[in-house]
C-alpha cells in the first residue's frame, strides 16, 4: 500500500502536498501530527475515501468497494451511533461475504477470535447501545480484525480510553499482527507514549509533508517532533526503558 506524490484537499484548502509514502506489512506504522496536519485525510485517501487532488493511490484504493472490502478494513475516527445489536452480531455483520443467509464457520471462527485478542469475549452478548464508549471502540476493533483483510486503517482508535483498554486494545492488535506476515496496519495516534511502547514504525507528518519516519526512538526524539509540536520533555522510562514525551506546563 503506498501513496506517490499525492496531494489532498477539502474545496481550495490544501492538506496534503505531494506526499509519497509506503506501508508495509509486518509493521504497526503509526501516523502522528498536531491536529489538522493531514493524518485522517491520509487515511481516507489510501482507504479509497478520498479523491486525491494529484498524485496515485497504490493498493485496495484502486479497487470498487466490493472488491476493496476483502483488503482492507477502516475505522473511522467517529464511530457510527451505537444500535441495540449484540457485540456478537455487530463483529459477525462485515465478517462474511454480503447477502449469506448464515455465516459461515470462518467467519464465526474469525468472530471469535476477534473477541479473545480484545478481551470481549464476556461481552459478546451485550447491546451495543449498554457498552460504554471504551468498550464500543473495542467491538468496533474486533469488527475489523474479523473482516479478515491483509490490511486496517485505523483512525485514532484509542480515543476514550482509559489506560488499561488502551494497552488491552494495542496488545491485541499487535497479536493480530504477529499472527500473519502478510497484515500490515497504519493508525493514527495522538499519544505519543503509546506510539513509543507499539509502534514498528512511526510516521511524523506536518503541514500536509512526511517530516520524518522511521523507528520510534528516532522519530520521538528528533527535532522535527519540537518542530511540529513545540517545546517537548523527554526521558527514558526507568523500569521499561523505552522514551517518554510530555508536553511543557503552559
Amino acid at each position: 500500500m503506498r501513496a506517490e506524490n499525492l496531494s489532498l484537499s477539502y474545496g481550495s484548502d490544501p492538506v496534503i502536498t505531494e506526499l509519497t509514502l509506503a506501508i508495509n506489512p509486518g509493521e504497526l506504522t503509526v501516523l502522528i501530527g498536531v491536529n489538522g496536519c493531514g493524518k485522517t485525510s491520509l487515511l481516507r485517501a489510501l482507504a479509497g475515501l478520498h479523491k486525491p487532488l494529484s498524485g496515485t493511490v497504490f493498493g485496495a484504493a484502486q479497487k470498487r468497494p466490493q472488491a476493496r472490502r476483502y483488503e482492507l478494513a477502516y475505522l473511522p475516527q467517529t464511530l457510527p451511533e451505537r444500535v441495540s445489536l449484540s457485540v456478537n452480531e455487530l463483529v459477525l455483520m462485515g465478517a462474511d461475504a454480503p447477502n449469506r443467509w448464515y455465516p459461515s464457520p470462518a467467519a464465526e471462527q474469525r468472530v471469535r477470535r476477534a473477541l479473545e485478542l480484545l478481551g470481549m469475549t464476556t461481552l459478546a452478548n451485550r447491546a451495543c447501545n449498554t457498552l460504554s464508549g471504551g468498550e464500543y471502540r473495542r467491538a468496533a476493533l474486533a469488527a475489523c480484525f474479523a473482516q479478515g483483510t491483509p490490511w486496517l486503517l485505523l483512525d485514532e482508535p484509542c480515543a476514550g480510553l482509559d489506560l488499561h483498554q488502551s494497552a488491552v486494545l494495542m496488545n491485541g492488535l499487535s497479536t493480530w499482527l504477529k499472527n500473519d506476515s502478510k497484515r500490515g496496519a497504519l493508525v493514527v495516534l495522538h499519544d505519543l507514549n503509546l506510539c513509543a511502547q507499539w509502534a514498528d514504525r512511526c510516521v511524523l507528518l506536518n503541514h500536509g509533508q512526511v517530516q520524518a519516519d522511521g523507528d520510534p526512538e528516532t522519530v520521538l526524539s528528533s527535532a522535527a517532533l519540537e518542530d511540529a509540536y513545540g517545546q517537548l520533555q523527554r526521558f527514558r522510562h526507568p523500569q521499561r526503558d523505552h522514551l517518554v514525551v510530555l508536553g511543557l506546563q503552559p
